[in-house]
């Protein structure tokens, strides 16, 4: 175990056009599980998350409402939430429209095993 969890949110992956099952997918192989938070997603993103996190333990899925509205902190506090959510203090929080390159994973990965996890 790397003592790392991963976390991230998001609302409505297919009518935004997030890539967040590709991502959830790089992230997995750094982190020992995985917290996703979904804001109220209408549609069927929700539904999808759930059916992965039953079938893979790591993967845990929340469900918030999204109660700001253009507010500038409004991001930050759905980042600063995800983050409470995970039962690590080391806590990679990444924008669910990320993609990352093998390599780079390969990296981290390298620095977690080594305590490293101010990166």
């Amino acid at each position: 175990m790397l003592g790392v969890c991963g976390t991230t949110f998001i609302s409505n992956a297919f009518k935004g056009g997030f890539c967040i099952f590709e991502s959830m997918a790089t992230v997995l192989s750094v982190v020992d599980e995985f917290h996703v938070v979904d804001f109220g997603s209408t549609d069927g993103t929700l539904e999808i998350l759930r059916e992965i996190a039953a079938k893979n333990p790591r993967i845990k899925v929340h469900q918030r409402t999204w109660t700001k509205t253009n507010d500038s902190s409004t991001f930050a506090d759905a980042a600063n939430e995800c983050c409470a959510i995970c039962p690590t203090e080391n806590v990679l929080f990444y924008q669910a429209d990320e993609v990352f390159h093998e390599n780079l994973m390969k990296k981290i990965k390298e620095k977690y095993q080594n305590n490293e996890f101010a990166l």
